[in-house]
Order: structure tokens, then sequence, then C-alpha cells
């Protein structure tokens, strides 16, 4: 199972398959995809994905708006009509040629079993879907959320990952074994809400980048025994670099996700990424 192998320290050596299309449900919001955003077209024209172009130059990636689908309502709401909106723009992404699909939100995790069962292509709604794996290899991981106050067990279980006590800026492994995961958000960091939650500011990448490393670096201080960093948000891989560097811990994201999905021919079971 490719997950297994994936885990096992596999990924380096994963290659993008010919013809594979990664279909993206991206989010209605107004503020800048920069690239290393999962939502920008130009992450996905660097070497690594250009394996999966085929003869013709089809493009390695659908992108598909889902109208309604707002920051208020994916993170703020998350109400259960999401399915249904969800479901309807993946099986047109399905259709259009999509091989794999994903989200733009992490926050989507909550959805992940309903989600899986209803589209018709390998589906993997967070990166939270690599956290079990992740908490299997290296015990603790930290998670980096958009905004911990709102990101509940249910995520994390709908994924198939052990949850963390949720409820606090930093929540500690649970209770009965080693492996677990500690949280820190975003939310607090002004350049980052004001451009990603709230919208009301131009995005910042310098000072967003800052406050990256501010969170990872409080996270590792309050939980040193943290061994990797999982990053929920979709908008965080352009600052996963300079994380990695900064914690000298290895850093996994949506795009880690992304490259998982289109170098394996992948089936998802419930809330697992599972392969026959």
């Amino acid at each position: 199972m490719w997950i297994e192998t994936w885990a096992a320290g596999g990924y380096a050596d994963c290659v993008v398959r010919s013809g594979a299309r990664l279909g993206v449900l991206v989010l209605d919001t107004s503020f800048e995809r920069v690239p290393g955003d999962i939502g920008s077209p130009e992450t996905f024209r660097r070497a690594e994905w250009a394996g999966s172009a085929e003869k013709g130059g089809r493009a390695p990636v659908l992108f598909r708006t889902v109208p309604g689908a707002t920051v208020a309502r994916v993170i703020g709401r998350q109400d259960g009509g999401l399915v249904d909106l969800f479901a309807a723009h993946a099986a047109a992404l399905a259709a259009e040629g999509a091989t794999a699909i994903t989200t733009s939100c992490g926050f989507m995790a909550r959805h992940q079993t309903e989600l899986a069962a209803r589209i018709p292509v390998p589906f993997a709604s967070s990166a939270l879907c690599l956290l079990g794996a992740l908490q299997e290899r290296y015990g603790v991981v930290g998670v980096i959320t958009a905004d911990s106050t709102r990101l509940t067990a249910e995520h994390f279980t709908a994924c198939g990952a052990v949850p963390p006590d949720v409820g606090s800026p930093h929540a500690g492994p649970p209770r009965g074994g080693p492996a677990g995961s500690v949280v820190a958000g975003m939310q607090g960091k002004p350049a980052f809400r004001a451009a990603i939650l709230d919208q009301t500011a131009p995005l910042d990448p310098e000072r967003i980048r800052a406050e990256v490393l501010e969170v990872g670096a409080e996270l590792i201080r309050a939980h040193p025994e943290v061994r990797a960093l999982l990053l929920e948000c979709t908008n965080l891989p352009p600052y996963a670099p300079a994380l990695a560097e900064a914690s000298g811990l290895p850093v996994f994201d949506a795009l880690t996700l992304c490259h998982a999905l289109m170098s394996h021919s992948a089936s998802l079971e419930g809330a697992n990424i599972d392969v026959e």
C-alpha cells in the first residue's frame, strides 16, 4: 500500500505518473494565490510536476472554484451542505479528466468520509489525510492550522489520525501512547488573519513567512517532543522550505499530498488513503 511506503520514506522516490491529472476544488476567495499555494497554477508548472503532462501539453492540474464555499463557511460554519456542494463540483472535475481530487482548504477534512464515498476518483480532502502515517513514523507531529479554535477532533478522526486534546492554542499529545499531535494556529497573526481569514488586506508573503516561522518556533518551544511538522492550511506551503530550515524538522503539507496522489494509483476507503 502506497501510504505505508510513503511513510517509510518512499516519498522522495515518487515520480508523478504520466497522464495523471489532479483536480483541485478551490474555495471562493479573493486573496492572491502566490506560487506554492495549492490554488496557484504556477505551483504546478515546476519541474516536479512535469512528468504528468501528456503529449499535446495537457495541463496536469485542473482547477474548479466552488461558488459559495467561502472561508467563513468552510472554516467557520462547516455546515453539512458543503458535502453536496463539493461532491457536485468534484463530479464535474472527474468528467473533465481528473484522475484524483483534493481541495484548497484542509478544514474539508471533516467531510472526508462522506465525500470519498461520493466522488468517483481517489479523493483526499486535506493534508491531515497524511497525519496518521506521519504519527506512525515520527510519533508526535506538530500541526500548524489556519485557526486552531475551529479545528476539532472530528477533522482528525475523519482522516484516520489520532486527534490531540483540542481547545487550546497548543494542544498536548493524547493519552495512551507516544504517537499524537500538537496544534498551533495562525489566527492570532495579523498579516495572515487580514489576508486569508478576513480578506481585508493584500497578502504580504514576507510578513506571513515571518509569522509562520514564529508559530513554528513557539510550537516547538512548547513541545520539544515534536519530530515533524504538518501544515494543514493550503496557503502555507510557500513558506514550508523556510520553516524546515528554521526548525530543523521535516515539513509536510498539501503539496506533499498532491504529489502522493499523482504518483500512485490510489483508492480511498472511508477516512483512510489506501491502495490495493
